[in-house]
């Protein structure tokens, strides 16, 4: 069952998501899965409106077309370095991202973001949860 991310700042991250204060102090506004869907690895946020979801409900939502992946990959390593990127940037304003993202030219060769991922992964079911 989901549980309550923390306590809704006042704070919201590049892409306009809330950020939460967990109990232990953490800022957070995403929290990423890692899951595999078919031949697919994508990157899920396990925050949605206050709540942390587990794998198996990010499941159940990405299945009722409730959610949307933010990234795919070919490979978990892949998954994990477009997580840690993505999260080291959510503070960052429009220019200083702009900035990281033309550094890593080239490091998306196998992956992507999911604008529209509905309509990538619609009707796909998942083999697994890792």
């Amino acid at each position: 069952m989901a549980k309550t991310a923390g306590v809704k700042t006042n704070i919201k991250t590049r892409i306009g998501k809330d950020v939460y204060k967990t109990s232990n102090g953490e800022n957070i506004s995403e929290k990423s899965v890692t899951l595999q869907m078919d031949d697919k690895i994508i990157n899920v946020p396990s925050v949605h409106n206050g709540k942390i979801y587990t794998k198996s409900e990010l499941q159940d939502k990405l299945n009722k077309d409730e959610i949307s992946p933010t990234s795919y990959h070919k490979s978990f390593e892949e998954a994990g370095e477009e997580a840690s990127f993505r999260s080291s940037t959510l503070m960052d304003d429009e220019e200083t991202y702009g900035k990281k993202l033309s550094g890593r030219q080239g490091s998306f060769k196998h992956g992507g973001y999911c604008r529209g991922a509905k309509i990538a992964i619609k009707g796909t079911k998942f083999k697994g949860v890792f």
